[in-house]
């Protein structure tokens, strides 16, 4: 890493960004190394995943496949549920923020 092991996971996310940008369409959206391609068509979707691990592995990135998961209905991401195409915030997430105290300073 460049700027050392405490700017390592801004330069990975930078990095994913670069290379996920070059993708036609730009369907993939990344959080440090976990990758989603959400979608509607799935013969799309397909596409876009060949086309996001083609761009990968020619930047230099070896892809797990024993790690993937591949056309599936939904996936959770930061808390968000990505399903159909869209992102929402995920039940068990908003379970954390329901009832919760709130701050007594800000």
């Amino acid at each position: 890493m460049p700027f050392g092991v405490a700017k390592a996971p801004e330069w990975l996310q930078y990095v994913m960004d670069k290379i996920l940008g070059r993708v036609p369409g730009q369907p993939a959206k990344s959080y440090y190394d976990d990758v989603q391609i959400p979608g509607t068509c799935w013969r799309r979707n397909w596409q876009d995943t060949v086309a996001t691990l083609r761009e990968l592995t020619r930047a230099g990135f070896m892809i797990n496949l024993r790690k993937c998961q591949f056309l599936q209905p939904r996936c959770f991401l930061v808390g968000m549920e990505i399903c159909r195409g869209s992102y929402r915030l995920a039940k068990k997430s908003l379970k954390r923020w329901v009832g919760a105290e709130l701050p007594g300073t800000l």
